[in-house]
């Protein structure tokens, strides 16, 4: 997976012919119905389940940040709050994710959260963790971001 995105930041530094075809928009709908479907129901393709969800996350993120003509665009004021609070996504997320695992099982709510292929699960997590970070960033982060030279936090 990580070849594929060094293979995508080339394609992108290279200007290569090859992002014609990665920005074709029945490319970008065939990736996003992909991933929607690869949340939704539980697909594994035995083999090439990684690599076929790598490159369609390629597609959208080459398509999201460097197609001015991508069928979808990533700007608008949560997902640039999200970029902005990103760090603490990244910190907190994996001490999160068990600790709600570990609350949601106590609660008895394990089986209601698998019915639903995990999703209320994947939602309670991301929201949390983005409260956290919000709050980290806001509250910590922005304190000691104060010293750095000639910029000013972004809230």
């Amino acid at each position: 997976s990580i070849a594929i995105g060094v293979l995508g930041a080339w394609l992108l530094f290279r200007q290569h012919r090859a992002l014609k075809m990665l920005y074709n928009p029945l490319l970008q709908l065939a990736a996003w119905v992909m991933i929607a479907v690869m949340i939704v129901a539980p697909i594994y393709i035995p083999y090439i389940h990684f690599e076929i969800t790598g490159l369609c996350y390629l597609v959208l993120i080459l398509n999201v940040t460097s197609n001015t003509t991508a069928i979808w665009k990533a700007e608008n004021r949560f997902l640039d709050q999200t970029g902005t609070i990103s760090y603490g996504l990244y910190m907190f997320h994996w001490p999160l994710i068990p600790l709600v695992i570990i609350t949601v099982k106590k609660a008895g709510l394990w089986t209601l959260f698998m019915q639903w292929h995990q999703i209320p699960l994947m939602a309670l997590c991301y929201g949390l963790t983005w409260l956290i970070a919000y709050l980290s960033y806001r509250y910590f982060e922005t304190y000691f971001l104060k010293f750095r030279s000639g910029k000013q936090p972004a809230l």
